[in-house]
């Protein structure tokens, strides 16, 4: 059992680890042109979506991105109501990673086919990676080549997590203690902890997708796990805030309401609607568990986005701005 807690240990870490240098390198390689692409966002709240969904797929971390739009709004480059959709699309993209851990999991062994596997592909990313890291003479080649490398720890850390939760297929009795444990409220509030402790809802999600293969979690704890996780994920945007204008609260406060709304109506939806009955004997594994997260995220984004004014004036109301106080000179 130790053993299998400190290979579970194990390849948390590396994932964490490959996930944080891809996003870091991501980030350096794409600084100097991204913040001028979102300071000219448009007026257009749909293309702010748009472009928020694919700076935050590219960069795989939607807090980082918001952290970088709080920035923004903080300095006044964009207003508040410009960063609201950009914080929308960072909530939906955010489920990429979801995707690439789903493919990861496939054994692709037919042929050429082959070629493609994610074992395959994480080699060919290793040695590219160490090949641009000690001999490419530019800084972003060196940059390139970390980012593979961050792939490829990335890979192996969900292997090493995979390979660490296969003897729980068999445990009857750990099964059963965690199948008692199935209850929406736990539910939400472990995976808002998971979140708020990993501050990432991808690596949160990540860990939901291997876990999932050991059939020690249904459609109902993925369900209720995924929305606490999006709760979870907005501390590290309300932590970037910190010490910032009232304008950038208000965008962190934004990123928090929209999770919580997000929350509250897939639990409604879930008891008013036959999701429950119709896809309780769904098995659950890395693919299906990525279609949920993904799904669950465009919901909550399209409704966002269509109440967005409300939300606009639920942030009023938490920071109120002061009203000016105009002199006025008195004739005489």
């Amino acid at each position: 059992m130790i053993c299998i807690v400190l290979n579970l240990l194990l390849g948390i870490s590396l994932f964490l680890f490959g996930l944080n240098l891809m996003s870091d390198h991501l980030k350096k390689l794409g600084a100097t042109r991204l913040e001028p692409v979102l300071a000219r966002v448009t007026k257009h709240p749909l293309k702010g979506l748009l472009l928020g969904t694919g700076v935050t797929a590219f960069l795989q971390s939607s807090s980082a991105v918001c952290a970088m739009v709080v920035g923004l709004v903080e300095s006044s480059i964009i207003r508040f109501q410009q960063a609201l959709p950009l914080i929308l699309g960072s909530i939906a993209g955010t489920a990429v990673t979801g995707w690439l851990i789903a493919y990861s999991s496939l054994e692709i062994n037919a042929g050429i086919l082959s070629v493609f596997s994610a074992s395959v592909i994480s080699a060919v990313c290793a040695t590219g990676g160490i090949i641009l890291k000690l001999f490419g003479k530019k800084r972003n080649v060196r940059r390139v080549g970390e980012l593979l490398l961050g792939f490829a720890v990335l890979m192996l850390g969900i292997h090493l997590i995979t390979q660490a939760v296969e003897p729980i297929k068999g445990n009857k009795a750990l099964l059963d203690w965690v199948n008692r444990l199935n209850f929406p409220p736990l539910l939400l509030c472990a995976g808002l902890a998971i979140a708020a402790l990993l501050q990432s809802a991808s690596a949160s999600v990540g860990i939901l997708q291997t876990f999932s293969a050991t059939g020690a979690v249904g459609f109902r704890s993925c369900y209720f796990l995924t929305l606490g996780i999006g709760i979870g994920a907005s501390l590290p945007v309300l932590l970037s805030s910190v010490g910032k204008n009232k304008q950038a609260k208000k965008a962190a406060l934004s990123y928090l309401a929209v999770n919580v709304f997000g929350a509250l109506l897939g639990s409604i939806i879930y008891y008013i609607a036959p999701i429950g009955l119709l896809w309780s004997d769904l098995e659950m594994n890395t693919i299906t568990v990525a279609a949920l997260n993904t799904a669950y995220r465009i919901a909550v984004v399209l409704a966002a986005f269509i109440f967005r004014k409300q939300i606009e004036k639920l942030t009023a109301v938490v920071f109120k701005d002061k009203p000016k106080v105009e002199n006025t000179a008195i004739a005489k």
